[in-house]
This record gives C-alpha cells, sequence and structure tokens, in this order.
C-alpha cells in the first residue's frame, strides 16, 4: 500500500495530461478510459454508470491471489488520487472504495485504508470499484489548461499508437510486459 502511494506520484504527468484533455471530471474519467494502454496494461478498466453514482470497476490480470489484491490496491489508490487531484480534493466525490480482497487483519493497516481513501471502504466485494456520485462529474477540473494539451496530446496519441501496432512477439513489447509484472509483485 504504501508502494502504490509513493509510486502515485509518478502518474502525475499522465493525470496532468488527461486533465488537460477535460474540462469535467465526467470527461476526466472517459479520457483515461480512453488512455488507459498507457498507464496500464495489466488490468481492465470499465465505467457503469448507476442511479446517482458512477463505478469505476478494475480487474487486474494477476492470476495470483496476493499479486491481484497488491494489482487492486494500487490502482484504486491511483484512481482516488486522480479524482482528488482533478477536482482539487473536493469532498464528496468519492462515495466509497470496493476490495474484492479481505480486510486487512491488523486495526493499524484497517485504519491506513481508512486514512489513504477517507470515505467509506467495503471488503470481499464482488468487484474492485471506485464508486463516484454522478453529482460531481460536472465538477470542472482545477487543472485544467489548454496550452498544456496542446503539447502533450500528441506524444499521448504516438505512444497509444505504438501500444496498438506492435506484433506481440515484439521483444520489447515481451520484456515490457514482463517487466511490469516483475515490479507489480515485487519482484523487479
Amino acid at each position: 500500500m504504501e508502494a502504490a502511494i509513493s509510486l502515485g506520484n509518478s502518474f502525475l504527468g499522465l493525470w496532468s495530461f488527461i486533465a488537460e484533455k477535460s474540462d469535467t471530471l465526467g470527461k476526466a474519467i472517459d479520457v483515461a478510459v480512453t488512455y488507459k494502454k498507457l498507464h496500464a496494461d495489466t488490468l481492465d478498466v470499465v465505467v457503469q454508470h448507476q442511479p446517482g453514482y458512477l463505478d469505476i470497476i478494475i480487474t487486474p490480470s494477476f492470476k495470483n491471489a496476493e499479486a491481484y489484491a497488491h494489482a487492486s490496491d494500487f490502482y484504486l489508490i491511483q484512481l482516488d488520487k486522480f479524482v482528488k487531484y482533478s477536482t482539487g480534493e473536493a469532498r464528496g466525490v468519492i462515495e466509497s472504495i470496493h476490495f474484492q480482497h479481505a480486510a486487512p487483519e491488523t486495526p493499524a493497516l484497517f485504519e491506513r485504508y481508512r486514512a489513504v481513501f477517507n470515505c467509506p471502504i467495503y471488503f470481499n466485494a464482488a468487484e474492485n470499484i471506485l464508486r463516484i456520485h454522478a453529482s460531481a462529474l460536472n465538477l470542472p477540473l482545477v487543472s485544467a489548461d489548454a496550452a498544456l494539451q496542446s503539447a502533450l496530446e500528441p506524444r499521448a496519441k504516438e505512444q497509444l499508437a505504438a501500444f496498438e501496432f506492435k506484433n506481440e512477439e515484439d521483444i520489447e513489447v515481451l520484456a515490457q510486459r514482463h517487466l511490469r509484472t516483475l515490479i507489480a509483485t515485487g519482484r523487479a
């Protein structure tokens, strides 16, 4: 969990790009899902509109239960930070966080989850979800900057195209995928 919190700072460039392409939180989420291959190829991200809520559902691609749980923590922390970064930490945006894995056994670790997310947290859930109040989707982003967006967008499109057109047997692609797996499981 601590690694996810500290590594999240390296995602600020991506968050900035996403925020620059958007004027509201809802638009930023749409852009984040569109460009998800730029920030992870180790999970699937689905956005579902519910009455009164928007659910961002993540499914890590790891088969090992421990790696899956750590990846769930990591990506939900990143999404939480993204929403907070984009909205200037506006209160009441995130309704709840849902983890498929069990609650931590130690009270101190459970309290750490509560402190990081600062919203209701549910464990043993059917899916890994960051749930946002639908009313928050129209919140303006505090970081929108059209000039920066126009500078960042061509590079992001170039990177996305590289992901889409590389041969799956390409050694660079295989090495990148393997390194991401090793990093995500703490074995790199």
